[in-house]
């Protein structure tokens, strides 16, 4: 009877670290199965802005020529209502943001500078009088607005980055006197570069040649976007980008 008595209780101790090992299995594998669905999650929320490289850097104009270059951008606007938030890595002012100040307010006058599935890449105005800040935001939350060509007059002025400075001046009849001054590095490292040459308008885009050095520009929306051939100046100095309107 005592050997019964143990073999019973020796059987159910062994039922009950059977049942253990079981439940402990299965919490693993739902463990396993909820790990693999963050990181399929996270693949899928960063391949947006990392597909075939493409980041969203305004001075990436890839293998286009510098008319295609300048020709693609749209003028629009976030849609108005709350706050977008930023998808993947923001460049500009923004990329040192904290917070809700990383976020884009709606209403807000842009650029679109490309799109990739459902998200679109948009420079829009930072805090700074020369700022842009550069990210991916939802398709959804971008409208774009009028993108036909402008009037030479509304050329006229000085345009703006943190690296540069482009003045459009009239010429003589239709032509456009525009002036470049760009600038990289700083302390004892610094590069300078430039350029001065005159031009028409052919199909809202301004192209010219001056010296090796190339231009493209166009005008989108409350933007400046150019493009060059990486001949107008020091090493570094480079004129793509989005400049904005200063004063004329």
């Amino acid at each position: 009877m005592v050997h019964l008595k143990a073999d019973i209780e020796l059987a159910r101790i062994s039922h009950f670290r059977l049942l253990t090992l079981l439940d402990i299995k299965a919490d693993s594998e739902r463990v396993v199965r909820h790990i693999a669905i963050c990181l399929l999650f996270l693949l899928a929320s960063s391949c947006v802005y990392a597909r075939d490289g493409m980041a969203c850097n305004p001075n990436d104009t890839g293998d286009a020529t510098l008319v295609n270059a300048v020709s693609a951008q749209q003028a629009g606007s976030i849609v108005a209502g709350d706050p977008v938030k930023f998808i993947g890595p923001v460049y500009g002012q923004a990329a040192n943001c904290q917070g809700s100040s990383c976020d884009a307010r709606g209403g807000v006058n842009g650029v679109l500078l490309r799109q990739a599935g459902s998200q679109v890449c948009v420079g829009l105005p930072g805090k700074g009088k020369l700022n842009t800040v550069f990210g991916w935001i939802p398709a959804t939350r971008w409208r774009s607005t009028n993108n036909g060509p402008e009037r030479p007059d509304r050329w006229i002025g000085v345009w703006q980055n943190e690296s540069g400075k482009i003045t459009i001046r009239l010429g003589d009849g239709d032509q456009l006197h525009v002036v470049g001054a760009g600038i990289w590095g700083g302390g004892d490292n610094v590069h300078l570069g430039g350029f001065d040459m005159t031009g028409t308008l052919q199909k809202g885009v301004f192209a010219s040649e001056a010296d090796g050095c190339q231009i493209a520009m166009r005008i989108v929306g409350d933007y400046l976007i150019a493009a060059d051939n990486n001949r107008c100046g020091g090493m570094n100095v480079r004129f793509n980008g989005m400049y904005r309107f200063r004063h004329r």
